[in-house]
């Protein structure tokens, strides 16, 4: 099976609505308004794929109690970039510590099933080949992950399927930063590692009860990650 990894993508305007921006957000590297750029963090059980990280720094000591992100699934079985039907079994997140050179020593893990991950659905582009839905997904997470400031982190996000087409893409924030993106083997050895170009889109925040009102997407479009609460 081949696997697509370099998805440099159409733009693709987002429907996104506006809320008031909240004190539990620690860090968020928000979606630009167009999808630019996306790299496929997804692993087939047995068969491999891709890992995508994304390098940050707080500006205070922190509990991370909700992790959000935007993505995207792509399909290419008819020959090119369409919109793919989410298939995620299982996710990933993990936080590293490491500095420019990529991420070095995981310092925690939480995988999950699919249906303890809140996902949303923001808006549609265009990939050539097909239409493509733009998501955001919110975990709350069991247990928290304390941030301090001046530190060097790393966050990955993966998607685990039965198989890799679809496949999950990490879409981009504003920003001219990078990504830091791995090849990995059926059992998860690195093959090869590389520097993608753009951020990714995410946010981490604390555990807030939110108002009524909150329950939406922050003002600089990304979902008020910590405001809403997985249900049971």
């Amino acid at each position: 099976m081949s696997i697509t990894h370099n998805l440099r993508i159409a733009a693709a305007t987002l429907a996104v609505a506006c809320a008031p921006s909240f004190a539990s957000v620690i860090f968020q590297q928000a979606p630009t308004g167009t999808v630019g750029t996306a790299w496929t963090s997804q692993v087939s059980l047995g068969l491999g794929g891709f890992k995508a990280f994304e390098n940050f720094q707080v500006d205070r000591n922190a509990s991370v109690g909700v992790v959000s992100w935007r993505g995207t699934y792509f399909d290419t079985s008819g020959g090119g970039l369409a919109g793919g039907v989410p298939n995620t079994d299982a996710w990933t997140v993990e936080f590293w510590d490491g500095g420019a050179g990529g991420p070095s020593s995981l310092l925690y893990q939480t995988t999950v099933g699919a249906a303890a991950v809140s996902r949303l659905a923001v808006g549609t582009g265009d990939a050539g080949a097909g239409p493509f839905t733009v998501y955001d997904f919110v975990l709350d997470l069991a247990t928290d992950f304390d941030v301090l400031v001046g530190q060097d982190y790393w966050i990955s996000i993966l998607s685990t399927a039965g198989s890799f087409n679809p496949f999950f893409s990490w879409t981009n924030a504003a920003g001219d930063g990078t990504t830091y993106q791995q090849l990995v083997d059926g059992s998860g050895r690195v093959i090869e590692s590389y520097v993608r170009v753009g951020d990714r889109a995410f946010a981490l925040s604390e555990h807030t009860v939110p108002e009524p009102a909150s329950l939406g997407l922050v003002a600089a479009g990304l979902l008020a990650a910590g405001l809403l609460r997985r249900r049971a």
